[in-house]
């Protein structure tokens, strides 16, 4: 599972960067959360990786609370572009992805979580 949370970290930034350099004058927020994200997951991993029992608890919980974030910036940017805003489509598709990755993360860190260890 650390390396899963290696990839969603490294998958989190890049999709970051890629939003704020598609958009460099308004979309700072896009790198603010894959950078600070990719940060947090990272440690998180690395608490993973030494079998620390509350780490996937809290990337859990995480996890859930970026998706709630995550869920409302998709749905405003893909209400813009169906609006007729041409520039959100972007938007709309990085953080869709961001949204994905992210639900896919917490549902393993939630099944993991809940089996026994041996």
């Amino acid at each position: 599972m650390a390396n899963l949370t290696y990839i969603y970290a490294a998958l989190m930034f890049i999709l970051g960067l890629f939003g704020f350099l598609s958009n460099p004058s308004k979309a700072m927020s896009a790198l603010i959360v894959g950078g600070v994200t990719a940060i947090i997951f990272t440690v998180l991993g690395l608490y993973i990786k030494k079998e620390n029992k509350r780490a996937l608890t809290i990337l859990t919980f995480l996890g859930a609370l970026l998706s709630i974030m995550l869920v409302w910036r998709t749905s405003s940017a893909w209400s813009a572009y169906l609006m007729g805003k041409e520039s959100k489509l972007m938007a709309a598709l990085l953080t869709s992805a961001m949204l994905l990755i992210t639900l896919v993360i917490t549902g393993l860190g939630f099944s993991l979580r809940r089996r026994p260890r041996k």
